[in-house]
Protein backbone atom coordinates (compact mmCIF):
# COMPACT_ATOMS: atom_id res chain seq x y z
CA UNK A 1 0.00 0.00 0.00
CA UNK A 2 1.47 3.35 -1.01
CA UNK A 3 1.67 6.34 1.30
CA UNK A 4 -0.71 9.23 0.62
CA UNK A 5 0.83 12.39 -0.87
CA UNK A 6 2.23 14.88 1.64
CA UNK A 7 -0.61 17.34 1.02
CA UNK A 8 -3.47 14.81 0.97
CA UNK A 9 -5.30 16.84 3.63
CA UNK A 10 -5.24 20.16 1.71
CA UNK A 11 -8.36 19.74 -0.51
CA UNK A 12 -10.63 18.95 2.45
CA UNK A 13 -8.99 21.69 4.54
CA UNK A 14 -9.80 24.24 1.81
CA UNK A 15 -13.38 22.98 1.68
CA UNK A 16 -13.78 23.18 5.47
CA UNK A 17 -12.30 26.68 5.31
CA UNK A 18 -15.11 27.61 2.90
CA UNK A 19 -17.72 26.29 5.32
CA UNK A 20 -16.17 28.35 8.13
CA UNK A 21 -15.90 31.45 5.92
CA UNK A 22 -19.62 31.43 5.01
CA UNK A 23 -21.08 32.64 8.35
CA UNK A 24 -18.19 35.08 8.80
CA UNK A 25 -19.01 36.58 5.39
CA UNK A 26 -22.72 36.87 6.28
CA UNK A 27 -21.80 38.52 9.58
CA UNK A 28 -19.56 41.02 7.82
CA UNK A 29 -22.39 41.82 5.40
CA UNK A 30 -24.82 42.38 8.27
CA UNK A 31 -22.39 44.35 10.45
CA UNK A 32 -23.22 47.71 8.78
CA UNK A 33 -26.80 47.33 10.02
CA UNK A 34 -25.64 47.69 13.62
CA UNK A 35 -22.77 50.13 13.11
CA UNK A 36 -23.22 53.83 12.65
CA UNK A 37 -19.76 54.37 11.15
CA UNK A 38 -19.82 54.53 7.36
CA UNK A 39 -16.09 53.86 7.19
CA UNK A 40 -16.31 50.68 9.28
CA UNK A 41 -19.33 49.56 7.24
CA UNK A 42 -17.37 50.07 4.02
CA UNK A 43 -14.45 48.05 5.38
CA UNK A 44 -16.83 45.32 6.53
CA UNK A 45 -18.49 44.99 3.11
CA UNK A 46 -15.10 45.06 1.36
CA UNK A 47 -13.79 42.32 3.68
CA UNK A 48 -16.92 40.22 3.01
CA UNK A 49 -16.44 40.69 -0.75
CA UNK A 50 -12.81 39.52 -0.66
CA UNK A 51 -13.72 36.61 1.62
CA UNK A 52 -16.34 35.55 -0.93
CA UNK A 53 -13.86 35.80 -3.83
CA UNK A 54 -11.22 33.79 -1.95
CA UNK A 55 -13.83 31.19 -0.97
CA UNK A 56 -15.19 30.92 -4.51
CA UNK A 57 -11.66 30.36 -5.83
CA UNK A 58 -11.08 27.55 -3.34
CA UNK A 59 -14.19 25.87 -4.76
CA UNK A 60 -12.23 25.27 -7.95
CA UNK A 61 -8.88 24.72 -6.22
CA UNK A 62 -9.97 22.02 -3.79
CA UNK A 63 -11.41 19.84 -6.57
CA UNK A 64 -8.37 20.39 -8.76
CA UNK A 65 -5.99 19.46 -5.95
CA UNK A 66 -8.01 16.39 -4.96
CA UNK A 67 -7.84 15.08 -8.53
CA UNK A 68 -4.18 16.05 -8.98
CA UNK A 69 -3.13 14.42 -5.69
CA UNK A 70 -5.37 11.40 -6.28
CA UNK A 71 -7.24 11.89 -3.02
CA UNK A 72 -10.82 12.26 -4.21
CA UNK A 73 -13.37 10.77 -1.84
CA UNK A 74 -17.07 10.55 -1.14
CA UNK A 75 -16.52 12.66 2.00
CA UNK A 76 -14.66 15.31 0.02
CA UNK A 77 -17.43 15.47 -2.59
CA UNK A 78 -20.09 15.86 0.11
CA UNK A 79 -18.07 18.49 1.96
CA UNK A 80 -17.60 20.41 -1.29
CA UNK A 81 -21.33 20.33 -1.95
CA UNK A 82 -22.14 21.59 1.54
CA UNK A 83 -19.46 24.28 1.35
CA UNK A 84 -20.96 25.60 -1.90
CA UNK A 85 -24.42 25.67 -0.35
CA UNK A 86 -23.17 27.38 2.82
CA UNK A 87 -21.38 30.09 0.84
CA UNK A 88 -24.33 30.84 -1.46
CA UNK A 89 -26.91 30.80 1.33
CA UNK A 90 -24.74 32.95 3.59
CA UNK A 91 -24.52 35.55 0.83
CA UNK A 92 -28.26 35.45 0.18
CA UNK A 93 -29.05 35.88 3.87
CA UNK A 94 -26.57 38.75 4.22
CA UNK A 95 -27.77 40.38 1.00
CA UNK A 96 -31.47 40.16 1.97
CA UNK A 97 -31.15 43.36 3.97
CA UNK A 98 -30.03 45.21 0.83
CA UNK A 99 -32.21 43.60 -1.86
CA UNK A 100 -34.73 41.12 -0.53
CA UNK A 101 -36.09 40.24 -4.01
CA UNK A 102 -32.82 38.78 -5.27
CA UNK A 103 -32.35 36.90 -2.00
CA UNK A 104 -35.93 35.60 -1.94
CA UNK A 105 -35.77 34.30 -5.53
CA UNK A 106 -32.37 32.71 -4.92
CA UNK A 107 -33.36 31.15 -1.61
CA UNK A 108 -36.58 29.74 -3.05
CA UNK A 109 -35.10 28.36 -6.28
CA UNK A 110 -31.93 26.97 -4.74
CA UNK A 111 -33.35 25.73 -1.43
CA UNK A 112 -36.34 23.89 -2.88
CA UNK A 113 -34.17 22.24 -5.52
CA UNK A 114 -31.46 21.23 -3.07
CA UNK A 115 -33.90 19.87 -0.50
CA UNK A 116 -35.68 17.87 -3.20
CA UNK A 117 -32.42 16.43 -4.54
CA UNK A 118 -31.19 15.53 -1.05
CA UNK A 119 -34.46 13.71 -0.44
CA UNK A 120 -34.23 11.90 -3.80
CA UNK A 121 -30.64 10.83 -3.10
CA UNK A 122 -31.69 9.55 0.30
CA UNK A 123 -34.76 7.72 -0.96
CA UNK A 124 -33.15 6.32 -4.15
CA UNK A 125 -29.46 5.77 -3.36
CA UNK A 126 -28.99 3.47 -6.36
CA UNK A 127 -30.30 6.02 -8.87
CA UNK A 128 -27.65 7.89 -10.87
CA UNK A 129 -27.87 11.30 -9.20
CA UNK A 130 -24.30 12.55 -9.43
CA UNK A 131 -23.54 16.15 -10.33
CA UNK A 132 -24.06 16.77 -14.05
CA UNK A 133 -22.13 19.22 -16.21
CA UNK A 134 -25.22 21.42 -16.34
CA UNK A 135 -25.48 21.38 -12.53
CA UNK A 136 -21.82 22.42 -12.33
CA UNK A 137 -22.51 25.21 -14.83
CA UNK A 138 -25.44 26.29 -12.64
CA UNK A 139 -23.12 26.54 -9.65
CA UNK A 140 -20.59 28.54 -11.66
CA UNK A 141 -23.26 30.97 -12.90
CA UNK A 142 -24.67 31.44 -9.41
CA UNK A 143 -21.17 32.14 -8.04
CA UNK A 144 -20.32 34.56 -10.88
CA UNK A 145 -23.67 36.31 -10.47
CA UNK A 146 -23.10 36.64 -6.73
CA UNK A 147 -19.58 37.95 -7.34
CA UNK A 148 -20.91 40.65 -9.68
CA UNK A 149 -23.75 41.53 -7.29
CA UNK A 150 -21.27 41.73 -4.46
CA UNK A 151 -18.86 43.84 -6.50
CA UNK A 152 -21.53 46.32 -7.59
CA UNK A 153 -22.90 46.50 -4.04
CA UNK A 154 -19.44 47.16 -2.66
CA UNK A 155 -18.59 49.74 -5.35
CA UNK A 156 -22.05 51.34 -5.56
CA UNK A 157 -22.07 50.74 -9.32
CA UNK A 158 -25.35 49.57 -10.87
CA UNK A 159 -23.88 48.37 -14.20
CA UNK A 160 -22.43 45.12 -12.82
CA UNK A 161 -25.52 44.82 -10.59
CA UNK A 162 -27.84 44.38 -13.56
CA UNK A 163 -25.44 41.99 -15.28
CA UNK A 164 -24.98 40.10 -12.01
CA UNK A 165 -28.75 39.81 -11.57
CA UNK A 166 -29.16 38.37 -15.05
CA UNK A 167 -26.40 35.80 -14.53
CA UNK A 168 -27.69 34.94 -11.06
CA UNK A 169 -31.27 34.50 -12.33
CA UNK A 170 -30.05 32.30 -15.21
CA UNK A 171 -28.22 30.21 -12.60
CA UNK A 172 -31.44 29.97 -10.55
CA UNK A 173 -33.35 28.93 -13.68
CA UNK A 174 -30.75 26.25 -14.39
CA UNK A 175 -31.10 25.16 -10.78
CA UNK A 176 -34.79 24.45 -11.31
CA UNK A 177 -34.11 22.79 -14.68
CA UNK A 178 -31.37 20.52 -13.31
CA UNK A 179 -33.61 19.68 -10.37
CA UNK A 180 -36.19 18.44 -12.86
CA UNK A 181 -33.46 16.39 -14.58
CA UNK A 182 -32.76 14.64 -11.29
CA UNK A 183 -36.47 13.91 -10.87
CA UNK A 184 -36.51 12.47 -14.40
CA UNK A 185 -33.44 10.32 -13.59
CA UNK A 186 -35.23 8.89 -10.55
CA UNK A 187 -38.34 8.19 -12.64
CA UNK A 188 -36.19 6.36 -15.23
CA UNK A 189 -34.53 4.40 -12.42
CA UNK A 190 -37.91 3.40 -10.98
CA UNK A 191 -39.25 2.40 -14.42
CA UNK A 192 -36.10 0.45 -15.33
Amino acid sequence: MSNPPALYWLPNALTIGRVIAAPIMAGLMLLPLVLSSGEVASISITAAFYLFIASALTDWLDGYLARKLGVTSELGARLDLWADKALVFAFLIGFAWYDYRISAIGLLALTIRDMAIMRLRQKFPRASLGATHLAKLKTALVMIGIGLLFFSFQQGNLGPMVFGQVIFYVGCGLSVFTGLQYVRAVQTHKDG
